[in-house]
């Protein structure tokens, strides 16, 4: 179903303080958005979320750790939502807030490529 007045209004202020959170977190932690796999968003598609293959697909979705995309302060959950597909009508926005380590690197490969692409947009900064 689709959100309408009060309820639209409400999902927005939210996504607004999700967002000024992520701005706002230690450098130490990162803030991370669930990012369903292709798999589980095509059985979403075609209206199969009540079966049990959505829901074992949605499990090891949700426990994997490169499921999981770093928030770039520079972008907005709308950015996301065209990226992947992610939208209010697909239900709840889940959020994570992890310690950015290098041991958390070494499981999440979404998160290796975001110290990456930081260090590489730090680095055309400097020069």
């Amino acid at each position: 179903a689709r959100l309408t007045g009060h309820d639209a209004a409400v999902t927005k202020k939210r996504r607004q303080a999700f967002e000024e959170m992520a701005k706002s977190v230690s450098g130490r932690y990162v803030v991370l958005i669930f990012v369903p796999s292709p798999e589980l968003r095509d059985l979403a598609r075609a209206h199969r979320t009540n079966t049990v293959a959505y829901k074992n697909r949605y499990a090891v979705d949700f426990n994997d750790p490169s499921s999981w995309q770093p928030l770039d302060d520079s972008k907005t959950f709308e950015h996301f939502s065209l990226m992947y597909g992610i939208t209010p009508d697909a239900g709840l926005i889940h959020l994570r807030l992890v310690l950015g380590s290098d041991q958390y690197q070494t499981k999440n490969s979404r998160y290796r490529q975001f110290v990456l692409h930081q260090q590489q947009r730090r680095e055309k900064l400097e020069e």
